[in-house]
């Protein structure tokens, strides 16, 4: 019996091609970062502002 290796942390599915970037938060629409979140939800990673 051999561990699997855990499976990457998901990436941005916005864009054709994926935009990749990570910390991301997951959406109704997809896996987004903080410049693709859906504009509703703005600001969610920048608390500082």
């Amino acid at each position: 019996m051999s561990a699997a290796e855990p499976p990457p942390p998901p990436a941005c599915d916005h864009g054709n091609p994926r935009c990749r970037a990570r910390p991301v938060r997951l959406y109704p629409c997809g896996w987004r970062c903080e410049e693709h979140q859906p504009a509703r939800t703005r600001p969610y990673f920048r608390a500082d502002q």
